[in-house]
């Protein structure tokens, strides 16, 4: 791991049986390797259905090994969801197991099999009240390999810390999208799970994490392994070109947004009820909310069309007042039976994040701008206005590219970039009369074609992305 991020980074290690799991334990706790152990997955792979590692075994192994930080548990959804009392009684004991120890309980899951799960968990008075009780130590996580209504996961995970119930959230970008989604080569789709996750674009990891960042989200989950690890002992170069940069500025420039600066463009929340249970293939009572506002291509789409109206957090009905009041608006599965009507409410409670096509938003003193194409071959455009000695800054966006700026002091522009190694980004950056800008690029050569126009008072420039990710520091 990068030095930077050693400090922030654990391993999820993962055996379907005790017995199996405390070899690894004690091999971590003699080199000093903090773990999180995973305690249940999907369907049967624990044994046998609804197998998984037992409560008091847990108990054990966070009294004997200190360098294990918390549990995980993962894609409940698969068994049965919080229809299953098992699973529900399950996660209350890790929850409370894990407060009580002072450990982390990560629960990563998405909507599959019938089961909104993260809109139940909201429903589940029972479940909810410990997800509250226990905030500090438990982290609901955005699992990004489930295909379907990928949106609600957001809206409902999201909604658990934008609602007050836990103080993190997290997403976990996953190749596996690509295939549940049906990708393979850019511009080619076919049916649920039949894509190639091995085709999945390396810059796509980057744009997972770009979502989770541009919401507040502070825990992030690699997996598969081979999205870090090409061989034994080798670092693919998804984790050397995408990966590892954008986590090390996201720590080293402090990039995270605060809750504070992210509910300031979180205006309307969604608060659900028991209409909003039942799974459907269409999104079912959620359908016309983003359809109205974040916008449906396709059925497994991922990253809403526009920023404009940021994150929609859907909270659960046993949110606080003092929580709920901090929004404009409430809404409900009734609240629209349009879409258009959705977008005309919409419209007039949110304000337009600059110009042009592609994902923009602006959050604290990040703005940030990607594609919203998953896997159309698209070009998009921007054009977003900037702050102080610095007036805007317009760029075209190729599918998969990422744009990260950080208005860092008065005459300092940060800016983190991505995309496809063969695409460039051609950028913009109109200035007051100051004269031209010093800029700084890491790599050096990914900088090209700078032109600065005096009678414009603009700066233009190419960057390229053949070594992967590039840094920009601009001077005024």
């Amino acid at each position: 791991m990068p030095e930077q991020l050693k400090p922030y980074v654990v391993f999820r290690v993962e055996r379907h049986a005790t017995e199996e799991l405390i070899p690894l334990c004690e091999l971590a706790q003699q080199h000093q390797i903090p773990l999180v152990i995973q305690l249940a997955g999907p369907h049967d792979v624990y044994s046998r259905k609804l197998a998984r590692i037992p409560l008091s075994d847990v108990e054990h192994i966070f009294q004997r090994f200190p360098t294990v930080k918390g549990v995980q548990i993962v894609e409940q959804s698969c068994q049965g969801g919080l229809k299953q009392r098992r699973v529900t009684r399950y996660l209350i004991g890790m929850m409370k197991l894990a407060a009580a120890y002072g450990k982390v309980a990560i629960w990563a899951d998405g909507h599959w099999h019938g089961n909104n799960i993260w809109i139940d968990a909201g429903l589940h008075e029972e479940l909810y009240r410990t997800m509250c009780e226990c905030g500090e130590y438990i982290v609901p996580m955005w699992k990004m390999n489930c295909g379907w209504t990928p949106y609600s996961v957001q809206g409902a995970v999201f909604g658990m810390w934008a609602g007050g119930a836990v103080a993190n959230w997290g997403v976990e970008p996953e190749s596996w999208y690509w295939y549940e989604a049906g990708f393979r080569a850019l511009d080619e789709q076919g049916d649920f799970k039949n894509g190639e996750s091995d085709r999945c674009p390396s810059p796509f990891w980057g744009q997972m994490i770009f979502m989770g960042l541009s919401a507040g989200a502070t825990a992030y989950c690699i997996e598969p392994p081979n999205a870090i690890w090409s061989a034994p002992g080798k670092i693919a170069e998804t984790a050397r070109d995408v990966v590892f940069p954008l986590l090390s500025r996201i720590v080293e420039w402090g990039l995270i947004p605060s809750k504070e600066q992210v509910q300031e463009t979180t205006k309307v929340a969604y608060v659900t009820g028991e209409a909003d249970s039942p799974w459907r293939e269409d999104g079912g009572t959620l359908r016309t909310l983003y359809e109205g506002t974040y916008g449906l291509d396709h059925p497994f789409e991922m990253i809403p069309a526009t920023g404009r109206y940021g994150w929609i957090p859907v909270v659960s009905p046993h949110t606080t007042e003092e929580e709920t009041k901090r929004y404009a608006a409430l809404i409900h599965a009734d609240s629209f039976q349009t879409a258009e009507d959705v977008r005309a409410y919409f419209d007039g409670e949110y304000d337009p994040v600059g110009e042009g096509n592609a994902w923009a938003s602006r959050v604290g003193n990040l703005s940030m701008v990607t594609n919203p194409h998953e896997n159309r071959d698209v070009t998009e455009t921007f054009a977003l206005p900037l702050d102080g000695l610095f007036l805007r800054l317009e760029g075209e966006v190729a599918v998969n590219g990422y744009l990260i700026i950080q208005q860092e002091a008065e005459g300092t522009l940060r800016m983190h970039l991505n995309g496809h190694s063969d695409r460039k980004m051609p950028l913009r950056l109109f200035i007051r009369d100051v004269g031209a800008p010093q800029i700084e690029a890491t790599p050096e050569d990914a900088l090209q074609a700078t032109h600065y126009d005096e009678e414009a008072k603009c700066v233009m420039w190419t960057v390229r992305f053949a070594q992967g990710a590039v840094d920009l520091i601009v001077h005024g």
